[in-house]
């Protein structure tokens, strides 16, 4: 997929309405601090941007890069601070209403106690190292400035006991007291103002002159305090020359501003005419002036600030040296736009800028300033205000930088599933080195919700593929601009659910028809297709075919990407009349089943009696079995039934325990029941229900139906015989009738030992349980008849069985 937005090319917003031509600038307030303290100065150290501030009563304020808010400094609450100069935080120098001059480092404050160093008027640091625009009498040394009533003095950063060494002494040109003063004190400027008596080539003599120069008097100027329109007591001053020489190629430079009791002057430091210098704010008393630099490293902007007791100004054009050159009738100059911030703070005492360098040392070769945050000492306490990005559209240079002047948006961009939301930006390669670059996503509301994308930090592309607000934010790296311009609503619609999947061959009937479908969505587009064209009006979910051919259906979501179905071939045919076929023709045992087939058909449907809508079935009741076959709701045909006939359970019934005595040689029938084709008697196939048994045991039969089916059944056989009975008489004659002498119930022990005892007590019998009768002989003849004894000793008897018996002859 494209681009949504391809080369999306951040350029310089162009808004107009805000009251200022082209060129401009813009301030806005966006916070206050301690608003109940009337405030009288204020400064921002180079080292750390800490804020200082001075109140109306000589209390000191500060608060760090990283601090919420102002706090009193607790070093100097016993003192009365008229100024304050530093390096950073813990590096500071205070000027107390008695004109001492205090130092406050390694977290003490101490008086830099020297004779020297009497009626001071003003102090002020000089940071050379950075500036070498300021450097130009000590090299690149930082030093302290002290303004007396007869030198100025300076006093050296490295110095560990800070001992004061004179610059410029008593009696220069002539003048007894000179009454050094610093009239402007900062990293750009610093103005050193004192008493001349010496004739000047544009003024003349004077008895009082003043000058101010930021390079320290190496070219000295003059400010007129005295003559017509111009009586009126200079109070701060402003001097751009060696500065910005050395940063502007074009060499534009060398303006003087001076702030009066009775408003504020500006002229070319090089020209003499009065008629070329011009007031502004008549009548207001102006308190401080401040220089304020944007995008300076890339080409030369400046703009000035005005503290009065009027509020704050600014001129939000820049004033180039070329337009204090023009003729005296051009009234440009003198109709410059001079815009009151609206600010409810009162009266304005002091102007700083938060500026810092990305660089070691700011020189004409190597120059990256930041300067977008002013701070402001106000009678209603300490106002922060933002430096809005200027607004350059005239020119081609600025046509890639950024700004926060871009308005949110949200647009929504709709993206198929299957594609992506790309978003690219482009910028310059001076200015990509400058930006940090963040991608974010939300479930909702991208301003309020969003998280970032870490893995797409520095990117200059990102990709998108699911639902969600997703956006960038850019800082500018310089006092961390942020630039937050894109919110998009992502609304990945997904691709069409086909359902549509029809078997490679459809079949109907001759003069039959199909139903084709598909699921239905109301933001979804059809079109379906036969033979490869489409069909003219065929847009909906769903299709009724009638005639041969390839079908197929393509529906779309979004975009013009359509998500075709399968194919499916639409076949005319004669629907024949359905046969059934049984896996088996005999009739079925209980518990056996049949598979019954229907004619097969490719695209029938079936639906048989049982409800079951398979071509085959299983069968395992008796009954009458059908089927319809049918194409669709075209056609349909139904079968001849088929018949199933089932046995019910053939089951013989268990047979009781039956008994045997083998002692006895008894034989036992079993009888099955009749009407059975076969009988198998223990694997044996026979046709008799009878079998007659001589030993115990489990004997198993097996019986079968005319239709083979079959039963089983088991008969158990146990041992049992009458017990123990001796014959009391017996007559071993012959005649076949109680010839032997018999013990009864032995059958279960055969090893039983039976003895006959005659009256003498001699054995004349000894036999078992298994030879349990005696014929009435002894030693093959027969003994005489009488009364004779006997013992039957069985091993499960405790006592022998004894008794008597009598042999009749």
């Amino acid at each position: 997929m494209k681009s949504v937005f391809p080369g999306l090319l951040l350029m310089l917003a162009f808004f107009t309405g805000y009251g200022q031509v082209k060129d401009g600038i813009r301030l806005r307030e966006v916070a206050s601090y301690k608003t109940d303290v009337s405030m009288n100065k204020v400064v921002v150290c180079m080292d750390d941007r800490s804020v200082w501030a001075i109140s109306e009563n000589g209390k000191v304020y500060f608060k760090r890069n990283a601090d919420v808010d102002f706090t009193e400094f607790a070093a100097t609450a016993a003192l009365t601070i008229t100024e304050i100069t530093g390096y950073n935080s813990n590096e500071m120098y205070f000027l107390t209403a008695g004109k001492q001059v205090y130092i406050f480092e390694n977290n003490n404050l101490r008086l830099l106690a020297s004779p020297l160093l009497v009626d001071v008027n003003n102090i002020a640091v000089v940071c050379a190292k950075r500036n070498e625009t300021l450097g130009k009498h000590f090299g690149r040394r930082d030093w302290l400035a002290v303004a007396t009533k007869r030198a100025l003095y300076s006093v050296f950063r490295e110095d560990p006991l800070k001992t004061p060494e004179v610059f410029l002494g008593a009696g220069l040109s002539n003048a007894p007291d000179p009454e050094f003063e610093i009239s402007n004190a900062g990293f750009k400027s610093v103005d050193i103002r004192y008493k001349s008596n010496e004739n000047h080539p544009c003024y003349g003599p004077t008895s009082k002159l003043y000058y101010s120069n930021n390079n320290l008097l190496v070219f000295p100027r003059r400010l007129r305090e005295t003559g017509p329109g111009y009586s009126s007591n200079i109070t701060c001053t402003y001097y751009e020359d060696s500065f910005n020489l050395a940063i502007d190629a074009d060499g534009s430079g060398q303006m003087e501003y001076w702030g009066t009791d009775n408003g504020m002057f500006v002229a070319n430091g090089g020209m003499c005419d009065p008629s070329r210098i011009f007031k502004k704010l008549d009548g207001i008393r102006i308190n401080d002036l401040e220089e304020l630099n944007v995008l300076r490293n890339v080409y030369n902007r400046r703009f000035m600030m005005i503290a009065s007791d009027n509020g704050f100004y600014y001129i939000s054009t820049m004033l180039y040296l070329s337009e204090l050159k023009r003729e005296p009738n051009d009234p440009e100059i003198e109709t410059l736009e001079m815009i009151r911030l609206p600010m409810e703070a009162g009266k304005v005492k002091s102007i700083a800028t938060e500026l810092y360098s990305d660089a070691g040392q700011i020189t004409a070769d190597s120059y990256q300033m930041c300067e977008k945050t002013v701070w402001v000492a106000t009678e209603k306490g300490i106002r922060q205000l933002a430096v809005l990005p200027s607004i350059f559209t005239s020119m081609s240079m600025y046509a890639q930088f950024i700004t926060r002047n871009v308005q949110i948006i949200y647009p929504v961009a709709t993206v198929c599933a299957d594609s992506q939301l790309d978003l690219e930006m482009k910028f310059s390669e001076a200015v990509k080195n400058r930006l940090s670059i963040q991608w974010f996503r939300a479930e909702a509301d991208y301003e309020n919700t969003r998280q970032e994308i870490t893995s797409l930090n520095g990117q200059l592309k990102g990709s998108f593929k699911t639902n969600g607000w997703y956006g960038y934010k850019l800082v500018d790296l310089c006092e961390g601009h942020i630039v937050d311009p894109i919110g998009i609503d992502l609304q990945m619609v997904p691709l069409p659910n086909v359902t549509f999947a029809p078997p490679p061959i459809t079949r109907t009937c001759l003069a039959g028809s199909v139903d084709f479908t598909t699921e239905y969505n109301s933001a979804y587009t059809y079109r379906w297709y036969r033979d490869n064209r489409i069909i003219s009006g065929a847009t909906s979910n769903n299709y009724t075919a009638d005639i041969g051919g390839v079908y197929r259906v393509e529906v779309r979501s979004c975009g013009n990407t359509f998500s075709a179905s399968p194919s499916t071939t639409l076949m005319k045919v004669e629907l024949p009349v359905p046969t059934i076929a049984k896996s088996t023709e005999k009739t079925l045992c209980f518990g056996e089943t049949v598979t019954l087939s229907a004619t097969a058909f490719d695209g029938a449907s079936y639906k048989w009696n049982t409800g079951q809508t398979t071509r085959e079935i299983i069968a395992d009741k008796s009954g009458d079995y059908r089927v319809e076959m049918s194409l669709g709701n075209s056609c349909s045909n139904p079968s001849t039934p088929v018949t199933v006939t089932v046995d019910p359970l053939l089951k013989l019934e268990t047979p009781p325990e039956a008994k045997i005595c083998i002692l006895r040689n008894q034989r036992l029938k079993l009888v099955a029941d009749q009407g059975f084709i076969t009988y198998t008697w223990d694997g044996v196939q026979g046709t008799s229900n009878v079998k007659e048994v001589t030993a115990t045991g489990i004997y198993n039969l097996q019986v079968e139906d005319k239709n083979g089916c079959t039963a089983n059944v088991s008969y158990v056989v146990v041992e049992f015989c009458s017990p123990v009975i001796p014959v009391s008489a017996f007559s071993p004659n012959g005649d076949g009738h109680n010839d032997l002498w018999t013990v009864g119930g032995l059958e279960s022990d055969p090893d039983a030992i039976i003895k006959v005892y005659n009256r003498f007590g001699t054995t004349v019998f000894q036999g078992t349980g298994s030879n349990a009768s005696w014929n009435g002989k002894f030693k093959g003849d027969d003994t005489p008849a009488g009364v004779y004894y006997f013992v039957v000793i069985k091993k499960s008897a405790e006592k022998p069985l004894t008794g008597s018996l009598t042999l009749i002859r």
